[in-house]
């Protein structure tokens, strides 16, 4: 559509507020609206006669995802806001959900679901079904698609879509150490230095931004604990297949245990907040740098 401002008169906009019993003039402005029309270059070929007809009747589906929810396995109650890792079951709820063939589009990808209900449709977050190095952590858009057989053969055609919604995949860390070595410079200032190897899973992509963070594990009362940050991105980042692992170099002057956390393009790990679900306390991963 082409869309150009119309000049108005005093006398043209009086009219036209006129028409508006009891409503203020206020100043106005006309648009006419105009069809653009694209010639294409293609050239039409003829096409062989029409042997047999098919008509499909469907009424119109509106399918709608309204929350993402996971549970853990399908043993386990499905629970909203619980981070999400790999492995876990996705489950898609709102309406009108279940078509004749349903699949998850993924990030582009389309894979067969668990199962489908008109409320929800699950999927497991994995390899398989997703292609092997496929997953990365970080913010993913995922939407059901309810594909419809049609033709002669048969075969399945894009019928209906839902709204496209979004989560985070975290990234699940295990985290090892060298042995600590200690060095005392011209200041008489003891630094304690250690190599940290982070293992990911999901594998680290090509590009991504990978954030370390160091939080001192139960500091005393009497100061504030100690935090470092080391940004393991590597730059350039390796040509190749995905990292399953990178490895940090920590100088630290602060002798400490340290809980581990990473952030891969904003998606961060999970800490364990302990057995006890009434007094959680995070406890995991832990390093010690002494």
């Amino acid at each position: 559509m082409k869309l150009s401002i119309v000049p108005l008169s005093l006398e043209e906009l009086s009219k036209l507020w006129q028409v508006f019993f009891q409503i203020p003039y206020s100043l106005s402005l006309a648009y006419g609206a105009e069809v653009v029309f694209v010639d294409g270059k293609e050239i039409p070929k003829p096409a062989l006669p029409v042997q047999s007809r098919n008509v499909y009747v469907r009424t119109f589906r509106n399918p709608a995802i309204e929350s993402v929810l996971s549970q853990k396995n399908p043993t386990q109650p499905i629970l909203a806001d619980q981070p999400i890792l790999k492995g876990d079951i996705l489950v898609l709820a709102g309406k009108q959900l279940k078509g004749e063939v349903n699949t998850v589009r993924f990030d582009g990808m389309e894979i067969p679901p668990l199962d489908a209900i008109d409320t929800q449709v699950r999927f497991k977050v994995d390899e398989p079904p997703f292609q092997p190095d496929t997953l990365r952590a970080g913010v993913h858009g995922v939407q059901v698609v309810q594909r419809i057989p049609m033709g002669t053969p048969q075969a399945d055609h894009i019928g209906f879509e839902s709204n496209v919604a979004a989560f985070i995949l975290r990234p699940a860390i295990s985290v090892s150490e060298t042995p600590v070595s200690t060095s005392v410079d011209s200041n008489m200032v003891t630094w304690y230095e250690t190599d940290l190897t982070v293992q990911f899973t999901p594998k680290v992509g090509l590009n991504q931004h990978v954030l370390l963070f160091l939080n001192e594990y139960n500091p005393p009362s009497n100061r504030a604990a100690y935090a470092y940050q080391y940004d393991l991105t590597p730059i350039p980042f390796p040509p190749g297949p995905p990292l399953t692992s990178l490895t940090v170099h920590v100088k630290i002057s602060t002798p400490a245990d340290f809980l581990v956390r990473v952030q891969v393009d904003g998606a961060e790990s999970v800490l364990d907040p302990g057995s006890d679900p009434l007094h959680p306390f995070f406890n995991a991963p832990k390093v010690t740098i002494a």
